[in-house]
This record gives structure tokens, sequence and C-alpha cells, in this order.
């Protein structure tokens, strides 16, 4: 029983220290817009590694093609915080 209380404990952190660094990551990304910052490089190893298929994904919705904005980061968070809930 303490087994999975340690488990359940360790993914839910694990799954909002991701949140948080997603979110440093996309507050980042406005301001440091040098693409071969030591900084962002370890963030984006980090955080692209889930966002680059959700991103494919919403490159096959023509809505999601064909404007500016990049929802992959919102996506992420809603499904952290889906993961979050479910445990």
């Amino acid at each position: 029983m303490v087994f999975f209380f340690f488990i359940n404990y360790i993914a839910y952190t694990l799954v909002y220290m991701f949140e948080l660094v997603l979110l440093v990551y996309c507050i980042a990304s406005w301001v440091i817009r040098d693409p071969f910052n030591k900084f962002m490089q370890i963030l984006g190893a980090i955080v692209n590694p889930v966002l680059t298929p959700i991103r494919s994904l919403l490159n096959r919705i023509s809505f999601f093609r064909n404007i500016p904005i990049d929802f992959s980061a919102l996506i992420a968070f809603l499904l952290c915080n889906i993961l979050l809930s479910l445990l």
C-alpha cells in the first residue's frame, strides 16, 4: 500500500514539475529569441518531446495549420491537468 502511494507521489511530482518547466519555457520563448541559447536548449530538450507530437496532430487540422499561434503548449497543460486529476 505504501509502495503505491510512493509511486503515485513520484508521478504527481514529475507531472507537476513538467508543468512548471513548460510554463518557464513558454514565458522564456517570448523573451529569449536566440535559438542557440543554452537555457532555451535545455528547456527545449525537456519540453519538445511532448510538444512535437501535439504539434503534428494539430497540423492535421486545417484551422490550426493556418493560424500563427502555437496551441501545443496549451494542450500539453490541459493534458497535464487531466493526468494530475487522475492521479
